[in-house]
């Protein structure tokens, strides 16, 4: 069993996710069984939520796909966009975003106004995310969570790892570090803890993108290759499919990839509805959850296998010495 991160694809392979399944046509997306052609999908809205300065408006399974230069803006509501699978980025209150580049491999946004919120639980080699605000450039080709704020211009990283360039200076942040941008490039450690309403519905998001991906990993059994964005019918969203093993956010919820469903619980799957049960397990067991602590070490074998125990059903689960961000094999 392999442990810790994933190496990933190769940059060849990630290219091919540009023409996975589907090609994307008009201004809109009705509902498929999977994704992975270009980023801007417009997963999910809240509230008042304009594109080009139009409501955003789901009608049935009817997704809007954001085009090159399109901009997205949120007015007392918030909203959801993928961008290469495995990355979410997510809206605040009065915010806007500028779509620069749809590339699935190297998607470029700049931050108009207001705040995003961005959860990678991968980023294959070769790929990246590129965040640009009125000063500065931040790259991401690295897992975590991140936080960008216009006014005034500010990162966080509360996990993984970012580029800034600025000016004439550069500057590599680190987790539990922030940056002022329109300033001397400086990393000082931030409190954490110090969490707004917008970091609260990225989490409350993540959770249930994690219970669509437990849900749904049934009807992805027999699907192998790249990661990819499944659709889950009963909550109508998409949601990440990693392409092997299972990966644990940085919020602490599980990921699995179809054949790791089957791997650790076996054939008696049964997944609908936004919840699944495994034999005897109940939903809330089937889908474990740790603090989100947990992303910088506690061992996901030990976190899955108590879920396990406390239900009554029991299971290999991951190496209990495997870190718990990043991918965990088999």
């Amino acid at each position: 069993m392999s442990c810790g991160w994933s190496k990933a694809m190769s940059t060849r392979n990630a290219a091919l996710a540009a023409i996975l399944i589907l090609t994307l046509t008009g201004a809109g997306l009705y509902g498929q069984n999977v994704i992975s052609t270009q980023a801007g999908l417009i997963n999910h809205t809240e509230g008042a939520v304009f594109l080009n300065d139009k409501p955003v408006a789901r009608s049935g399974i009817r997704f809007e796909q954001m085009r090159n230069m399109d901009r997205l803006r949120t007015g007392a509501g918030r909203a959801e966009v993928l961008l290469n699978p495995g990355t979410f980025l997510r809206l605040g209150q009065n915010s806007s975003v500028e779509l620069l580049s749809s590339r699935i491999t190297a998607p470029e946004l700049r931050l108009l106004e207001g705040t995003a919120v961005m959860e990678a639980l991968e980023i294959p080699k070769g790929s990246k995310v590129t965040l640009l605000t009125e000063s500065a450039t931040i790259t991401v080709a690295k897992r975590g969570l991140y936080r960008l704020d216009h006014s005034p211009a500010r990162l966080r990283v509360f996990d993984g790892q970012a580029e800034v360039a600025a000016g004439e200076g550069k500057l590599t942040v680190k987790r539990s570090r922030e940056v002022l941008l329109e300033q001397q490039l400086v990393a000082v450690k931030f409190n954490r803890k110090l969490t707004d309403k917008l970091d609260h519905w990225s989490r409350v998001r993540a959770e249930i993108l994690a219970r669509a991906n437990l849900a749904g990993a049934q009807s992805y059994r027999n699907r192998s290759g790249l990661s990819f964005w499944g659709w889950d019918p009963e909550l109508g969203v998409y949601t990440f499919f990693p392409r092997s093993g299972l990966y644990i956010s940085p919020y602490g919820f599980y990921f699995y990839s179809p054949g790791a469903v089957y791997y650790y619980y076996g054939p008696d799957t049964q997944a609908g509805g936004g919840s699944a049960s495994y034999g005897s397990a109940s939903s809330s067991a089937a889908q474990p959850s740790v603090s989100p602590g947990a992303w910088s070490g506690q061992s996901a074998g030990a976190a899955a296998g108590a879920s396990a125990r406390e239900s009554g059903v029991s299971h290999t689960g991951p190496s209990s010495n495997s870190r718990s961000s990043g991918r965990i094999g088999p």
